[in-house]
């Protein structure tokens, strides 16, 4: 008797998902699923999804879902669900994404940005009142005092910083450098970081800090946040519409990408990642080699026809 093939873990980005429920790409699921795969899908997707949970393809296979944000170690111990909630964002978690974005889109060149020191203002300060907001009813009224003393101290300080006027470095100071996306995204792998800390040996320190061995206590997936937020930073794989000077269309972009590091942390401990968007797929590829992470990258490529063009990213195939 022939050995059964090994059962894989598949994330999928919502495109893919987008593509099949459209009928744009034939329902290839159910063959996964018939040979034992797992099919997995993240909060993220149940956010982007116009229906949410409502999707009928969602409904017809048997997704487990897993939550973007929640740590994963070494140990291989991933928590897989049945269902989850697209997840709400906090008052302090928006102003951390504000800030964050206002960074990015900042070191693209977009003029769009009027004061980081203001987002980072509102980021710490969100932090700070959630944290008086989460005080226990029956906390100590010592430590009460000694956390609202602090925070009014802290919030004193951060009054005082200057505005910081955007961008941090101008278009044609990227283009003279050589570190516009243009000049990087004609890498090909093997080995993509090594070959943009080669471009960029200034940027050497900082990225080859993200590439040591993990620790057993170490969050795999706040590793490669920052590694896909550090390659972006580079210009390697980055929206172009992120260094617009039009603030709506700088955002939009600095959001997609956001989206885009949110599925690949999510795909990180599955052993597939799937996704449509190739530019997603080369970010997702990069890092995943550097981090010597299993998962492999695949990128669906929609198709009038009953083929499915589903292509393994790597030396032989290159978005």
């Amino acid at each position: 008797m022939s050995e059964q093939a090994p059962s894989h873990t598949i994330y999928f980005d919502t495109n893919v998902i987008s593509y099949v429920n459209s009928g744009l790409v034939p329902d290839f699921l159910g063959v996964l699923t018939a040979n034992g795969h797992k099919l997995l899908l993240s909060d993220v997707v149940l956010e982007e999804l116009p229906d949410q949970g409502g999707t009928h393809i969602l409904v017809q296979h048997p997704f487990m879902y897993l939550l973007t944000n929640e740590a994963a170690f070494l140990d291989g111990k991933i928590n897989f669900y049945r269902s989850v909630e697209p997840s709400n964002s906090s008052d302090c978690i928006d102003a951390i994404d504000l800030f964050l974005r206002g960074i990015l889109r900042s070191a693209a060149g977009s003029r769009s940005v009027d004061d980081l020191n203001a987002l980072f203002r509102n980021s710490i300060k969100a932090v700070l009142e959630e944290l008086a907001k989460n005080l226990p009813e029956n906390a100590d009224p010592r430590l009460v005092e000694q956390l609202t003393n602090a925070r009014l101290r802290h919030i004193d300080g951060l009054d005082l910083l200057p505005p910081i006027s955007s961008p941090i470095v101008t278009k044609e100071e990227l283009e003279a450098l050589k570190i516009a996306p243009k000049h990087v995204n004609n890498l090909r792998p093997p080995n993509i970081v090594g070959k943009l800390l080669e471009l960029y040996p200034d940027a050497s320190e900082w990225v080859s800090r993200l590439l040591v061995p993990f620790g057993q206590r170490e969050d795999i997936k706040s590793r490669v946040q920052e590694l896909c937020l550090a390659l972006i930073m580079i210009g390697f794989a980055r929206d172009r519409s992120i260094a617009n000077d039009n603030d709506r269309k700088s955002d939009s972009g600095a959001r997609a990408q956001f989206r885009d590091i949110a599925h690949i942390c999510a795909g990180s401990v599955c052993d597939l990642f799937v996704t449509s968007d190739k530019r997603c797929a080369k970010l997702a590829f990069a890092v995943f080699e550097a981090l010597n992470l299993r998962t492999a990258v695949c990128c669906l490529h929609p198709s009038v026809s009953s083929e499915i063009k589903l292509l393994v990213v790597g030396t032989n195939y290159w978005p």
